[in-house]
């Protein structure tokens, strides 16, 4: 498989993720919401490698793998997680992986191997069934550690039943490539949930420059790109200002693919039942306890830093235009890897 092949899938199975997992949510919760989809994506690929039979079948929907066959993914993982630049004072892209298995669990050394290939992953062994504490504040500080300290609790607790935690942090860093000055920022009106009633005045950047934009009825949206290394630059190509109102502000892969066109022109619930995981050890009665992911993000005038985090748990069973564009309304924005076209963070905005 080619570079651009391996890419392609990476950026195929993090769009869906996004979109699903934000569709999603939204439906749950209202609020305000913000994830990486490609942290998710790395922790559940490692859970992904350690299945079998219906289990398999069942994450490879919730990715949307469709055709794509378990070595063409840890292909694409390893080729992405290669390509990753070291960092510089402007902009720093990181990723992490670890394996924690608790003493004497029988993991397959087949399993281990593909996981510290294919997505560089730490091995840790811990006594999650002693000292469950202990092996809380092992996660803790390699999430703290991985994130530059904003992640600092991932877990508050550890079932001791726990055999097998598998763990990605991502780190993210860009300045803008055209800086707001903090000169220009002002108070001024943000619309909570579209309603002119719930108005809130909150801090505003303004910058006159020119930037990839798309304009239609129902939404606008424009790229604001960071500084990167060489060729390598993340656009976050929102605020996706989508003028939605109380709606819920979702849209398909289609329409994300529509809309880089246009501008270039101008988790699934855990399985509580017995899952296969058969790849990853021969023991019997193992089931997917939690999935846990926590991200954060922090916005000024010079640019971006965010970070994720996320832990899958896995236990023994017991019983050229430049019109003016305000973010003044509920958004959706993106933070993409512009070389692969991978979906590192997705949030949506609906208060201030």
């Amino acid at each position: 498989m080619g570079a651009n092949q391996s890419t392609q899938i990476a950026s195929q199975v993090s769009h869906h993720l996004a979109l699903s997992l934000l569709r999603e949510l939204s439906h749950k919760d209202p609020a305000n919401i913000f994830i990486s989809p490609f942290s998710i994506a790395n922790a559940v690929s490692m859970l992904y490698c350690g299945t079998a039979s219906e289990t398999a079948c069942e994450i490879s929907e919730v990715m949307g793998l469709k055709d794509i066959s378990r070595e063409d993914l840890t292909n694409a993982f390893d080729v992405f997680l290669t390509s990753l630049e070291k960092s510089s004072e402007a902009f720093s892209l990181e990723c992490a992986n670890a394996l924690l298995i608790q003493e004497g669990f029988p993991a397959k050394e087949e399993y281990k191997y593909v996981l510290q290939k294919s997505f560089r992953a730490m091995f840790m062994q811990v006594d999650i069934a002693k000292d469950p504490n202990s092996a809380v504040g092992r996660v803790n500080g390699w999430v703290e550690d991985k994130t530059r300290g904003m992640i600092g609790t991932l877990v508050d607790r550890l079932d001791p039943l726990v055999v097998v935690i598998l763990l990605n942090a991502v780190y993210f860093k860009g300045r803008w490539e055209h800086q707001f000055s903090k000169d220009s920022t002002r108070l001024q009106n943000f619309y909570n949930h579209g309603d002119k009633d719930q108005a809130k005045e909150v801090d505003m950047m303004h910058l006159k420059e020119r930037f990839y934009y798309a304009e239609e009825e129902a939404f606008s949206a424009l790229q604001l790109p960071y500084k990167g290394q060489g060729h390598r630059h993340v656009d976050s190509p929102a605020p996706f200002s989508s003028r939605l109102g109380r709606g819920d502000g979702t849209v398909d892969t289609q329409f994300l693919e529509d809309l880089t066109k246009k501008m270039r022109k101008a988790c699934a619930e855990p399985s509580r039942k017995g899952a296969d995981l058969s790849g990853m050890s021969d023991c019997a009665d193992l089931n997917v306890s939690d999935v846990v992911h926590k991200a954060v993000i922090e916005v000024n005038e010079e640019g971006t830093v965010a970070a994720a985090a996320t832990a899958v748990m896995i236990q023994n069973r017991c019983m050229v235009y430049e019109p003016e564009f305000t973010v003044d309304h509920p958004f959706l924005f993106m933070i993409i890897d512009t070389n692969s076209n991978v979906n590192l963070f997705t949030g949506k905005i609906v208060e201030m």
